[in-house]
């Protein structure tokens, strides 16, 4: 998924279904050349009618996702930025849906008791949130395959990471000084696997821009944790052809981040949680 701007944790979820502005079949006319040949290799893996949804383009936690049912798969994503950027946003959600006909990312959840010890008025807030990070960590790797992907179909991935910072940036400006320091652990975590989610996909300049805005906001201990985190899994990334191995390093990383027990991920090849 990504795609994605960096959510802290007291702003929670937005409901992309309540934005929803036009929707059609995935065999509708005036598709780029590229996006059509792209639909073509996921027509080859899938029977599933593809519908695809738009919504404006504002700042919010994913510019795109997708739902799979029984008999259709449903690809929501931003769309207006610019011809290009609505491709890659598009081939990227698109993509997904080859990686999991090949056993990639099972999808992750909550577990059912994660917010225990939370009080009454915090516990939507707090659900919403591990939902979000649960999202992240289940699709941190895929999303950086991703990008390699799309890049060699002709695609520009740069266009959503950039979009990412610059409302990221521009979020940052909302928040207290340390406000951070202040969240609980759960959202220390989940923020610092965020984190380190992007910075996967960033170059140095632009994860630099994003810490030089948030770290004076979120304070140190989440940026310890990503950098924990980045210098742990330095190096690794998924390969198109092992999804096996692509789940097992989601699985550490979820680990890694001490959310082991709050977060399960589902086992693509069994459907168990893990």
């Amino acid at each position: 998924m990504k795609r994605r701007a960096v959510r802290p944790f007291r702003v929670g979820i937005i409901v992309l279904a309540l934005l929803v502005l036009q929707c059609w079949p995935s065999d509708a006319p005036n598709y780029s050349k590229r996006i059509q040949a792209l639909l073509g290799e996921v027509k080859a893996v899938t029977d599933k009618q593809i519908i695809i949804k738009t919504i404006p383009a504002t700042p919010q936690a994913l510019q795109g996702h997708s739902n799979e049912f029984t008999d259709r798969i449903v690809i929501t994503i931003m769309s207006g930025v610019s011809p290009d950027y609505d491709d890659a946003l598009l081939a990227h959600e698109l993509f997904h849906v080859i990686l999991n006909s090949r056993g990639f990312a099972g999808g992750g959840i909550p577990s059912q008791d994660s917010d225990a010890g939370i009080a009454e008025a915090d516990r939507q807030r707090v659900d919403q949130a591990l939902a979000y990070f649960a999202h992240q960590i289940n699709s941190c790797f895929s999303d950086e395959l991703i990008d390699r992907e799309t890049l060699k179909r002709g695609f520009n991935p740069k266009l959503l990471l950039d979009k990412s910072v610059e409302w990221t940036v521009e979020q940052s400006a909302a928040y207290e000084a340390n406000e951070g320091d202040e969240w609980p652990d759960l959202g220390k975590k989940g923020q610092a696997a965020v984190l380190f989610c992007l910075s996967k996909r960033l170059s140095v300049a632009s994860m630099h821009r994003i810490e030089t805005a948030l770290e004076p906001k979120l304070g140190l201990s989440i940026f310890q944790l990503e950098r924990k985190l980045a210098l742990q899994f330095r190096g690794n990334r998924c390969d198109i052809n092992e999804p096996d191995a692509c789940y097992q390093l989601t699985l550490q990383l979820r680990n890694a981040t001490g959310l082991k027990g709050i977060i399960l991920l589902r086992n693509p090849r069994t459907s168990v949680l893990e």
